[in-house]
C-alpha cells in the first residue's frame, strides 16, 4: 500500500506499508464476501444474543429469591445477625450467618422457611356438641 503525503516544505513523501497475513479458513470467507457490513452485522447479532440471553438467564435465577411469599423471617434473621454482632457475640453470629447461607444455597429450604405462618383459630373452652339443643315450648296458663 502506498500512501503519499505532502508536508509544509512542498516535498512529496511516500510511505510503503507491507501487510503479511496468514491464510484463513473458508468458513471466514463470508466476511470477505460481504465486507464490513457483514462484520458489523455479525457483531451486533452476537452481542444482542448475549445480552438477551443474560437478561433471561438472570431472571430465571432471581425468580426464586424475589418472589418469596413471606420474606419477613429472612429479614428477622438479618436483624438478629446485626444484633449479635453489635453485642460482640461472634460465635452466635457465625451460626446465624451459616443458617442464612444455607437458606440461600438450598431453594427447597428457602421455600419452606418463607411460607406464610398458618393462622390458628382460638380454641373455645366449651366443646361444641353435634346435636342441637332441644328447648321445650313455653306454655301459657
Amino acid at each position: 500500500i502506498n500512501l503519499g503525503t505532502t508536508n509544509s516544505t512542498r516535498m512529496n513523501t511516500m510511505y510503503n506499508i507491507y501487510v503479511f497475513s496468514d491464510r484463513y479458513s473458508s468458513t471466514m470467507q463470508f466476511l470477505d464476501d460481504r465486507g464490513i457490513i457483514g462484520l458489523y452485522t455479525i457483531i451486533i447479532v452476537y452481542f444482542g444474543y448475549k445480552f438477551a440471553f443474560d437478561i433471561f438467564r438472570s431472571f430465571k435465577f432471581k425468580l426464586g429469591y424475589t418472589e418469596t411469599p413471606y420474606p419477613d423471617r429472612i429479614l428477622q434473621l438479618c436483624y438478629e445477625i446485626y444484633m449479635v454482632r453489635f453485642f460482640r457475640e461472634y460465635e452466635m453470629e457465625e451460626d446465624l450467618y451459616a443458617m442464612l447461607i444455607f437458606l440461600f444455597r438450598s431453594p427447597e429450604t428457602l421455600i419452606r422457611f418463607t411460607r406464610r405462618p398458618q393462622v390458628r383459630e382460638p380454641e373455645t373452652s366449651e366443646p361444641e356438641t353435634s346435636e342441637p339443643e332441644i328447648t321445650e315450648p313455653e306454655t301459657s296458663q
